[in-house]
């Protein structure tokens, strides 16, 4: 699988960070579970280290991004 993967240019971490990301995303734009559930999910072992992730991520906390992801769009 490394060897595979480093012919592609990545690296096992770089797919699993990519993976959890796009799972929490859609998780929080569809699901209410709480940010610590989310980050059990997901595979970190505590809320505070999916957050820091999270943030290097998106730039947003997961709490600032689930508030962006359910407002409404204004309709012109």
């Amino acid at each position: 699988l490394q060897r595979t993967l480093k012919q592609y240019g990545v690296s096992y971490r770089q797919v699993l960070d990519d993976t959890r990301k796009r799972y929490a995303l859609k998780c929080l734009q569809i699901n209410r579970q709480s940010i610590g559930e989310l980050s059990k999910q997901v595979g970190y072992s505590d809320a505070a280290h999916f957050t820091r992730a999270f943030k290097k991520w998106t730039g947003l906390s997961p709490s600032q991004y689930r508030l962006r992801a359910n407002q409404p769009i204004d309709r012109l």
